[in-house]
């Protein structure tokens, strides 16, 4: 019932729809998995040389063609491609890992630069362990780098792993970290080999969501489908 009668009218409004919007500012890191398995095809059994590799091909030469890194290449310019078409400037940093960690890009917002370093990943392929719990707090200091991150902007981290953790810090305590400072981890698993029940415990305890891919369409389809809805699910 308003205040004051409209024109002489005294009514009462009911409201029968409701609808929200979020838009947030994000900060992500997107931390992705270079150990020696991604140098295998999606569904390739991990052992010997890969079947895509030519001949004398070894461990710093350029990515196998055929490789689970190559489509992890093509996955991460799909979501940066979908972030590019939104209204806002998101800022994304580049963590990798094998058995060290590095951040290969601080928070930018020019995406061109992070998929040049993918690329000089793929043409120098190391290979390696699996630390994933050393790249957890390598995109987590990357998000919290006062040099780069913005304070009024929302941080996540998109963790991707087609293995089981087998060097480096325990993953869980990497989440427990996070979820103490309140920056949701979206998980990713690729192949078979991959350990989901892990990745989904990060995810759960940290608030964020997990997703599987088994294919290249289906990693890339992931990636795009969390560039297009984290700032809503970071803001249900």
């Amino acid at each position: 019932r308003p205040f004051f009668p409209i024109f002489g009218a005294d009514f009462e409004i009911r409201p029968r729809m409701t609808a929200s919007m979020a838009q947030t500012t994000l900060d992500v890191a997107i931390v992705v998995d270079r150990s020696g398995s991604m140098a295998y095809a999606s569904g390739e059994a991990i052992s010997g040389t890969p079947a895509s590799a030519p001949e004398g091909w070894a461990w710093g030469d350029p990515v196998p063609p055929n490789s689970r890194w190559l489509d992890l290449v093509a996955s991460v310019d799909a979501f940066c491609n979908v972030l590019n078409g939104t209204m806002k400037i998101e800022k994304v940093a580049l963590c990798s890992y094998g058995t060290d960690t590095t951040t290969d890009v601080h928070l930018v917002d020019d995406y061109q630069l992070i998929s040049n370093a993918m690329g000089l990943i793929s043409g120098a392929f190391q290979g390696g362990s699996t630390a994933a719990g050393d790249g957890i707090l390598a995109g987590l200091a990357a998000v919290n780098d006062s040099r780069y991150s913005r304070p009024w902007a929302t941080s996540a981290l998109v963790v991707m792993s087609d293995g089981d953790n087998n060097a480096g810090s325990d993953p869980m305590m990497a989440a427990r970290q996070a979820a103490d400072e309140g920056i949701p981890v979206f998980t990713v698993t690729f192949s078979a080999g991959a350990d989901q029940t892990m990745m989904q415990q990060i995810a759960d305890m940290t608030g964020g969501g997990h997703y599987h891919a088994s294919d290249s369409a289906q990693l890339q389809q992931v990636f795009r489908d969390i560039a297009a809805r984290l700032p809503s699910m970071l803001t249900e």
